[in-house]
């Protein structure tokens, strides 16, 4: 059995626009919707999800739970306004939503845990220092959750700053490796150039679900 962990940023710019339809603006934060909500149609029966989002504080959002339908009609229900699933506001504080993460994680089985924001630099710096915050069990917050399963970074960006983005990948993924070695999995650039690369990036979370 696995437990999948996505961890969410629901800060205030997760409401920029990230893609358009038909005329219709979509922010990051709906597109995280749908794709998350996408990736879990691959899920086999058995296996769970938990889903934590994170601005200046943590909250879980949906805990650890087998009945990923009802996680479907959350993440693609409309309310109205803050009733909205990840509903974008306040700061970006990714070491809380790691260690609210762990807190949740099955400690007895695998986990795969989705770090997705739209906070990074050039040079990697900003997700590398909150990477390496004190998770609050003696190891860092990447380390907490590597050790109970891959992780995974995932960072939203515009067209753009297209190369400066990838170029942070880069740069996030060499100091990962150099501190952690074989347990760092993979950084994944995703930019918001058209209405067309939403279904990419679910299925990047389809394969490294499977």
């Amino acid at each position: 059995m696995t437990q999948v962990n996505f961890v969410v940023d629901c800060s205030g710019s997760m409401g920029a626009t990230a893609a358009t339809w038909k005329g219709y603006k979509f922010a990051r934060f709906e597109v995280m919707r749908t794709v998350i909500a996408t990736a879990l149609n691959s899920m086999k029966g058995g296996d769970k999800v938990c889903i934590v989002e994170f601005e200046s504080n943590a909250s879980t959002l949906v805990p650890p739970t087998k009945y990923l339908a009802d996680v479907q009609m959350l993440l693609t229900s409309y309310g109205s306004g803050s009733e909205m699933a990840l509903y974008p506001r306040g700061g970006t504080n990714i070491p809380a939503g790691m260690k609210e993460a762990f807190k949740n994680a099955d400690k007895k089985d695998k986990n795969i845990t989705f770090v997705i924001t739209d906070m990074w630099d050039p040079n990697g710096d900003y997700i590398s220092h909150a990477l390496n915050a004190d998770c609050g069990n003696g190891d860092s917050c990447f380390k907490a959750l590597a050790d109970l399963g891959p992780v995974y970074v995932i960072i939203l960006g515009n067209v753009s700053d297209k190369a400066p983005l990838q170029q942070g990948c880069k740069n996030l993924s060499k100091k990962v490796s150099k501190d952690y070695g074989i347990k760092w999995n993979d950084c994944y650039a995703w930019v918001a150039d058209s209405g067309n690369n939403s279904p990419r990036l679910a299925q990047y979370l389809i394969d490294n679900i499977n």
